[in-house]
């Protein structure tokens, strides 16, 4: 059998005529986030989803990450709209990044749209986005050649939905992400009849997520957690504090329907929670009753068990409200006798942050309860017997997993292969291959090289490598800055001046400060008359002996900056 990481390999037939039906991945696949798809047929193209993902430990400095847009923006004439399945962050982030760019129709429902705005803070991105408000189980047409169905999902957050993009080419399915609860919020139930009227009708391509592949039999329901809220409720006489996703509603009513049976009075910190609970109130998706919610100056005017606070930073943040409090950089104190609820698991790769904060809430004298200790959390994407019923009612032609990394992508093949499904129909793909259908006819091409963009601030990083390098160094290694005053008639260094910052201190470098200074006059005295000349080859002479000498007696590797100048 050959591996499924080779799968792209055997599928070299040529589209020969005609135009093929093509899905284009620029993120969401091999990785769990940024989410992103461009559908093409034809001279159109549509765009569904715009996530972020978020850096790793050593990407310092970097605050998300996006898709690289450029073949969009290099085509934006042919974009017809954009579609957001729901309002997270890793379907909806980049939207104003993207938006700086480019005018686009967005297609979503009403409480994606106003998580969306409250994010647009640039006159640009707020000019070049026109809203068209739709709802799950709604039909529209996008150009000449898309024909749009939206089904509704059960999620995490409300007013999410699924869709099939019908065109001359053949019909895609995307899934969206979903669970199957059958004891869901507000009703919001996953229509499998509407997938399977889809299925009946034929579906050429299925894009599945396979977040919880490896999850055996279903997901709990989201209900379960305001079980164990009201136990940990009943059971605390202190302040009560949680940590969730700012769009995690359902959740957000659950504690809210608790509180007010125990008389508790609610503050929210963080802004992006405090705009989101304004927008889903006015739009109706969260019930708040009227003077129970205080302002966080307000909470030492109650007392301790009168008291639940919503924060943000359930994933450690360096700037969310848990991860400041947790650093008594807050202006609200954790203090002994509180309870902290985290009531998220932790995104790959931000686990350590978390449990940082934990062991600092800790010290406080914090009583903090994860999913670990009790049932504070449950996922908001279907298990492994839930991919299976969703995928056996859709019966799809080709099935093209998303929202998983390469194990989960993995998992998914070979289950796949065991419930019989041809191995040629299972389309594993990385960011920017391109799946192109045509008849009977299917290949997998790369379309688009450099799958990312960083974003530190208000920039947009087209390459990373080397900023990366010296951001390493200068987390590992600290600087060093070496001054060096060069007479050129005598050819001689009159001066040179060293000046470190996180390297080392005291008298560690008195001692690293004059072997530096003594080896660098040394070796500088020795060069040839061509190289004293050229100012260039003195700094990397310079830097290299530097890197030599501090690494022989620190084992450190700063990032050096030697700077020359003439006497």
């Amino acid at each position: 059998m050959r591996d499924f990481l080779d799968f792209s390999d055997a599928m070299t037939e040529r589209i020969t005529n005609g135009y093929p039906l093509s899905i284009l991945p620029l993120g969401g696949v091999r990785e769990i986030g940024k989410n992103c798809f461009v559908v093409e047929y034809g001279d159109e193209m549509i765009v569904v989803d715009a996530g972020v993902n978020f850096p790793s430990d050593d990407m310092f400095g970097v605050d998300v990450i996006i898709p690289n847009f450029e073949y969009l923006l290099e085509r934006s004439e042919r974009l017809k709209g954009i579609i957001i399945t729901h309002g997270h962050e890793d379907h909806i982030g980049a939207l104003p990044y993207f938006l700086r760019s480019i005018h686009s129709e967005i297609y979503t429902t009403d409480l994606t749209a106003g998580l969306i705005r409250n994010k647009l803070t640039e006159d640009e991105a707020k000019k070049n986005a026109s809203f068209h408000i739709i709802k799950a189980g709604d039909d529209f047409h996008l150009g000449d050649c898309f024909d749009i169905s939206t089904v509704q999902l059960n999620h995490s957050i409300p007013a999410g939905f699924g869709l099939r993009i019908k065109t001359p080419g053949g019909t895609i399915v995307i899934s969206g992400d979903f669970k199957l609860d059958q004891t869901p919020m507000n009703n919001e139930y996953t229509d499998i009849r509407r997938f399977a009227k889809w299925g009946e009708e034929g579906v050429d391509i299925f894009v599945l997520d396979v977040t919880n592949v490896f999850k055996r039999g279903f997901t709990p329901s989201e209900r379960r957690i305001g079980v164990t809220f009201e136990y940990i409720f009943e059971r605390t006489h202190g302040r009560i504090f949680i940590a969730l996703f700012s769009s995690h509603f359902h959740r957000l009513q659950q504690a809210i329907d608790v509180a007010n049976g125990f008389s508790r009075r609610i503050a929210i910190l963080g802004r992006s929670m405090i705009e989101g609970v304004a927008t889903a109130r006015e739009l109706g998706y969260l019930n708040v009753p009227d003077g129970m919610l205080i302002d966080s100056e307000e909470i030492d005017s109650y007392k301790d068990n009168e008291i639940l606070v919503f924060a943000t930073g359930s994933q450690g943040e360096p700037l969310s409200a848990l991860t400041r409090m947790a650093s008594s950089e807050h202006t609200v104190s954790i203090r002994d006798g509180d309870t902290v609820i985290i009531s998220a698991n932790p995104i790959p790769g931000n686990e350590a942050s978390v449990g940082r904060v934990i062991n600092r809430l800790s010290e406080l004298g914090a009583r903090v309860i994860d999913s670990k200790i009790e049932e504070v959390h449950v996922s908001g994407h279907g298990a492994r017997e839930e991919i299976k019923i969703l995928y056996n009612i859709v019966q799809p032609r080709y099935i093209m997993p998303f929202h998983g990394e390469t194990r989960q992508f993995r998992e998914f093949y070979e289950m796949m292969l065991k419930m019989g499904h041809a191995s040629s129909h299972v389309l594993l793909t990385e960011i920017g291959d391109r799946v192109q259908l045509q008849g009977d006819e299917i290949a997998i091409q790369k379309a688009v090289t450099g799958g990312e963009r960083l974003v530190r601030g208000d920039v947009v990083e087209n390459r990373w490598t080397k900023l990366a390098n010296e951001r390493w160094k200068l987390a590992t290694g600290g600087v060093l800055i070496a001054t060096i005053h060069y007479n050129r008639r005598k050819h001689d260094v009159a001066k040179i001046e060293l000046i470190s910052r996180g390297l080392v201190a005291g008298e560690n470098w008195d001692y690293l400060f004059e072997r530096a200074q003594t080896s660098l006059i040394d070796s500088l005295r020795t060069v040839e008359e061509t190289d004293y000349v050229n100012f260039a080859n003195l700094k990397e002479r310079a830097e290299q002996k530097l890197s030599r000498i501090i690494l022989r007696h620190t084992g450190l590797r700063p990032l050096i900056i030697v700077n020359v100048y003439e006497v």
